[in-house]
């Protein structure tokens, strides 16, 4: 009796063992993919901060020329209302 029970305690805990090893495998197989996949995304972001930062930059130029074209055309809406009285 004693016997069995000590055969039937060695092998639950061998598939324990088995069981144990197959599971820390799939953890550290995870945590280095997700770790590599952290460190690209990080990469990533700060590709698309400076991405950001320079079409801001942009941006801005762009909205500078945009109101020194609307104070063109205003003038020259000043100018052709001046030019329609004259006439």
């Amino acid at each position: 009796l004693m016997e069995g029970m000590l055969a039937k305690g060695k092998a639950e805990k061998h598939d324990e063992q088995v069981q144990f090893a197959a599971y820390k495998q799939f953890c550290d197989s995870t945590s280095a993919e997700k770790n590599a996949a952290i460190k690209e995304e990080e990469e990533q972001m700060t590709v698309l901060s400076a991405d950001i930062e320079k079409d801001g930059a942009f941006a801005k130029k762009m909205a500078k020329e945009v109101a020194g074209h609307e104070e063109d055309v205003a003038g020259w809406e000043g100018d052709k209302k001046s030019a329609t009285k004259v006439r």
